[in-house]
Order: structure tokens, then sequence, then C-alpha cells
């Protein structure tokens, strides 16, 4: 469901733009200061810094990190909580662009003598991803 609306946000000149301009970088961020992003990102496109933060309060709605308002001299940002490289991929291989393949690994652990699980995580798993992982197997004790 996330993924149908980011390629909604990717058919949008702003969209494509800020899209696009994310997956030059060569390294995930974990936040954007919102004008430093959408002066750089409006060098490609016009679009309206309102317009800018509303896309980026819709990524909030649907998950993809949280918006923060900059108060009393602090900066309007976004926080990521996914690395950002990774919904920028997601959003541009749904409407027709290259997808990325993702290298993963397989890991098998022992829960008792005689029972193993195993799990296959993605090479750049990231720590926050590891203690959501984590928290997901804590609630599976009776």
């Amino acid at each position: 469901m996330k993924d149908v609306k980011l390629t909604d946000i990717y058919k949008t000149k702003l969209g494509k733009a800020f899209f696009d301009f994310i997956l030059t970088y060569s390294r995930n961020r974990t936040e954007i200061d919102a004008w430093g992003f959408y002066s750089d990102v409006n060098i490609r496109v016009h679009g309206h810094y309102n317009d800018f933060l509303a896309m980026l309060k819709l990524l909030q709605t649907l998950g993809y990190g949280k918006y923060i308002v900059g108060r009393k001299g602090g900066t309007t940002r976004f926080v990521w909580d996914q690395p950002m490289l990774d919904v920028a991929r997601i959003a541009t291989a749904q409407v027709g662009a290259p997808a990325t393949t993702v290298t993963t690994k397989e890991h098998v652990f022992s829960v008792r003598p005689d029972w193993n699980i195993s799990i296959e995580v993605p090479l750049n798993l990231t720590q926050k991803e590891a203690d959501r992982l984590g928290d997901f197997v804590k609630t599976l004790a009776y």
C-alpha cells in the first residue's frame, strides 16, 4: 500500500525531482534540512516551498519518516525512519526506472538444541532496523 503512494508522489514534477535528486547521493542521510534540500531540488523544477513541505508531510503520513517544524530558530527538517535511498528506489522502480538489487544474507539461529530458525536480511541492515526486528521477536513469547 505504501509503495503505491510513493509512485503517485514520483509522478509529480516535484516528486520526480525530489527522488531523482536523492538518488544522486551515494550514502543515506538520516535527516534532511527542508529549505536546503528544497533549494537543491528546486533548481530542477520550479515548485513552491509549501508544496515541498506538503510532500514531506505526506511521506510522514505514509510512515517513511517524521516531519519536524523548526521552532525558535531551529530548522524545519525531515527525519527518515527508513533509508532514504531505499525509499527513492522504491518510488522510481515502481514507475519504470531500473530497480536496484538488494544483497541479502541468511542467518541461522539455534533457538533450542533441536530447533533452528533462519532469517534473510539485507547486508546494509541498519541498527534501527535490527532493533525493530529484535522488538518484533520479543512479542513472540507467550
